[in-house]
């Protein structure tokens, strides 16, 4: 080679080599004029066959890194290529050095091959993508198979399982290629061999069949309503395709739940955040680091969040606030996808077409879409709740925390967050300079995002600056939840559902999935964790045939698990009786109750543990009788554990179990003195997670309510996990209910056998199998809600059956003057758990309520 070349050369590897060692073949131009496929010399052999059968045509073993694949030309076809080659200013020296096409030696033939392969690198040219039988995406994430094939249409209408004898094709053969991968074939046109004509992703109940014909023999796939068939007058090929479906399915026989879109896979690590600061701060890192794409899907994401809370000067660093990050990001030609909910405008204050507008203007890279449509003649009552962020197709995050306002907190979850007030002098300055001081500057929380829903909710979300409460009077409402951060084969499967999903939106295939994990990330250790990704999702979401896999894993984990169950839920609404009449459909309390009776009947240790918020986080300031949203979603739930023949308690009384033996519903509360004044608040529990036998777990965004589990509602993600590190996640979560820390401090200052009973809990793994400690926290929660019912007299419990009961309480601030017995009591509390008031409102009758707006929604809305 000249040394001119070498200098070309070596300008040309410097430029793609960064993307090249990872993913060789790289689709460029989405945002750019480059149209090559930078390719590696040495990373390319081939190998011609020794044996030639027929004179006019050979056979040629070519490989990539570590993939191979064959090739059967005409050395005319060779010939013909050489020449139009020559004639767009590429030169194969080693085709000039050769007497005849027909007489060529091993050797040289190998070299002309290769010569074709390496000086193609620098263009992009259909004939050598066929001579070579390969695309722009063979090579994203390893190439299994590939050869062109005729496909067609067909619809089936009598039984999907007999794909062969009821489906009739319905439009014409065309000539396609076909891309065999570990999670799905790429169908994409053989003509324009940069055009994807579809992707038809694998899932547990995946159906294909084959079918020999006399001339044609075909694989037919089922898709939806659909049926893919593929044909070819070679039998081997059909064979090949078939073999690879049938190998990539096997891997789906492995399963928590057979019909879920991924399978269980091993090898993966999981990081679980307990309130999102942690959180943020992880994404901050991973988002910064991101070298080619980034996935965002959420019920909320606001613009405007900061995920880093650093001071510079007298406000935020803004270098940390998530549209500042992902326009730098952009910039740096990363590709930033996102997905936001379309609410209905008079049902929420969260106004994506803010967030809209503010993402759409930062670059060029960074593409946001909005759904569903809202529709004033077709409304949809079920949002995009899920929350998902996936980098460069390897990191995913998924649980319950959203990228959005009132989100950020931490262990101490703090009430107040002040700074010291300034001078009305400077503050009048701050007001003339567009700022309000007083309600914007704070430690944590500044401007809207110091929130208290319950009290106030958000309102003009565009003006971040200004608060909806007073900082200084009003409690915020501390934000209690839990984010999963997987590393790992089950991340891809995140990254393919936000695919799935964004492809179904744009109307177009703007994204392929990247498969370099499973050829980069063999060798996995022992340790680390199984996992399968669950999804509710159907054809309003995502164009796919209705997919329940959480709710089955729900019923599932419950129905075996040995010792015990933990749950942290925002809602607990469920059919507890199987009743086909019943309102609500999902059966998750119907598997809880089959599981205690088991456990009664054969007198085994077992427990069960539900954490709920205190009340629905929806704004009711001034009296309930304000709110029917709260008002409905209370009597729901109290219908659900207590009020009713259909209810949890009363069917396990039905069945002669007393049910404070095995189950306890909690809430967590926190009591302070702020400025000599005693303040209180609920902890609100948005977490989703169920935690069994301290081995297996579920966690993502999934509610436990219909909209969230059956599949046609609510589009929702979640995670199985197997592996001893949700045994850790359960000691965590117990240290900060039960403020270890606080406890070990007034242990050592008192003799209370309950305070050293409670540290006890953590000298080895929580066991909450056992009756002492099952005992123990519901005597602990007993006695903190009897606490704090005596310090805060409207504080939601069990005597307040009705709304007269209720408003009987003479209605105090929320903050008042601490007496010395009160200063008592709040120092005999242990830790934050309280009792879930299930008979709060419970005997209300709830038919002669206000008609509100609310009231012409249907009633599955809350359900």
């Amino acid at each position: 080679m000249h040394e001119d070349d070498i200098t070309k050369n070596t300008r040309l590897y410097k430029r793609i080599v960064e993307d090249c060692i990872l993913i060789p073949f790289r689709r460029l131009g989405f945002f750019g004029s480059q149209q090559f496929i930078p390719i590696l010399p040495r990373f390319i052999s081939v190998e011609v066959d020794n044996e030639i059968e027929h004179l006019n045509s050979f056979s040629a073993t070519l490989s990539y890194g570590n993939t191979k694949w064959k090739i059967n030309r005409l050395f005319i076809k060779l010939s013909h290529l050489c020449k139009r080659l020559s004639k767009i200013g590429i030169e194969i020296e080693a085709y000039h050095s050769m007497k005849s096409i027909f007489s060529v030696q091993k050797d040289l033939l190998e070299k002309i091959i290769l010569e074709i392969f390496c000086k193609f690198r620098n263009t992009e040219n259909s004939e050598i993508f066929t001579f070579f039988n390969i695309t722009r995406f063979s090579f994203v994430g390893g190439r299994r198979f590939e050869e062109h094939f005729y496909m067609c249409y067909s619809d089936y209408t009598v039984n999907p399982l007999c794909i062969g004898c009821c489906s009739h094709p319905k439009s014409l053969p065309q000539k396609i290629y076909v891309i065999c991968k570990e999670t799905h074939l790429l169908l994409y046109d053989y003509k324009d061999t940069n055009s994807i004509f579809k992707i038809v992703y694998y899932r547990g109940n995946f159906l294909y069949e084959v079918v020999q014909g006399p001339l044609y023999h075909d694989v037919r796939l089922l898709l939806c309503e659909q049926v893919i068939i593929l044909s070819s007058v070679h039998r081997s090929n059909i064979s090949l395709i078939s073999t690879d479906i049938g190998l990539a399915m096997e891997k789906y026989k492995r399963s928590i739940v057979k019909a879920a879109f991924a399978p269980l896979r091993d090898g993966n690590i999981a990081n679980f955040f307990v309130d999102s600061q942690d959180y943020y701060n992880d994404l901050y890192i991973n988002l910064i680091n991101a070298k080619k794409e980034i996935f965002i899907s959420g019920w909320w994401v606001y613009p405007k969040l900061f995920l880093k809370r650093i001071k510079k000067g007298d406000s935020f660093d803004e270098s940390y606030r998530l549209d500042n990050i992902l326009k730098e990001k952009a910039k740096q030609g990363i590709r930033i996808y996102i997905i936001i909910y379309q609410e209905f405008y008079y049902s929420l204050s969260i106004n994506s077409s803010y967030t809209y507008e503010v993402f759409s203007r930062l670059h060029r890279n960074i593409q946001i879409l909005k759904y569903p449509n809202v529709d004033p003649t077709n409304l949809t009552y079920w949002s995009l709740h899920e929350k998902i962020v996936v980098v460069d197709q390897k990191i995913s995050y998924i649980g319950g925390i959203d990228l959005c306002l009132g989100r950020f907190d931490d262990g101490k979850h703090k009430l107040f967050d002040t700074n010291k007030r300034k001078k009305s002098k400077e503050a009048v300055q701050c007001c003339e300079e567009g700022r309000c001081s007083l309600q914007y500057e704070g430690f944590n929380w500044p401007g809207l995002d110091y929130s208290n829903p319950t009290k106030k909710d958000f309102i003009d979300v565009q003006c971040p600056k200004r608060a909806c409460i007073d900082r200084y009077r009003t409690p915020r409402l501390p934000w209690h939840d839990i984010q999963c951060g997987i590393v790992g084969p089950s991340a891809f499967d995140i990254s393919l559902h936000f695919i799935q999903r964004w492809n179904f939106l744009a109307h177009s295939i703007d994204i392929i999935p990247d498969e370099t994990y499973f050829e980069t990330n063999i060798a996995m250790e022992k340790f680390y964790l199984t996992v399968q990704i669950l999804r509710s999702s159907s054809y309003w979401s995502q164009n796919l045939p209705t997919e329940n896999s959480i709710h089955e894993a729900y019923k599932k984990v419950i129905n075996n698990a040995e010792k015990y169950i933990y749950i942290e839920n925002q809602s607990f609404i469920t059919n507890n009786d199987c009743l086909v009449d019943y309102p609500i459909q999902n059966t998750v309390g119907f598997s809880i109750i089959k599981r205690i009776e088991k456990a009664d009947k054969f007198n085994e240790s077992f427990k069960v543990y539900i954490v709920l918020p205190l009340l629905p986080a929806f704004e009711a300031a001034n009296s309930f009788h304000e709110s029917s949203v709260m008002n409905t979603l209370i009597e729901l739930q109290s219908k659900t554990i207590y009020n009713g023949k259909c209810s949890l308690i009363d069917i396990l009384r039905e069945k002669g179990i007393d049910y404070t033996k095995y189950i306890v519903f909690l809430s967590l509360y926190k009591a302070q003195v702020y400025k000599k004044k005693l303040v209180g608040e609920q902890i609100y529990v948005h977490s989703k997670i169920m935690i069994c036998d301290g081995t297996k777990m579920i966690v993502g965004s999934a509610n436990i309510n219909d909209r969230s589990m059956l599949g046609d509602r609510d589009s929702e993600i979640c995670a199985y996990i197997e592996g001893k590190d949700v045994e850790n996640l359960l000691t965590v979560l117990f240290k900060e209910h039960l403020c270890a820390n606080e406890l070990v401090r007034k242990a050592s200052k008192g003799k209370s056998k309950l305070k050293k009973k409670l540290i006890g809990l953590f000298d080895s793994p929580i066991d909450l199998s056992k009756d002492d400690t099952f005992n123990l926290i519901e005597k602990i929660a007993h006695r903190n809600s009897k606490i704090t019912s005596k310090l805060f007299k409207k504080m939601p419990n069990n005597k307040f059956t009705t709304f007269e009961a209720y408003d009987k309480i003479e209605n105090k601030k929320t903050t008042k003057r601490i007496s010395k017995k009160s200063l008592k009591l709040v120092s005999n509390l242990l830790g934050r758990f309280i009792l879930y008031p299930f008979k709060f409102l419970c005997e209300e009758n709830r038919n002669d309520s206000k008609i509100s707006l609310y009231s012409f929604v249907p009633k599955s809305v809350y359900h």
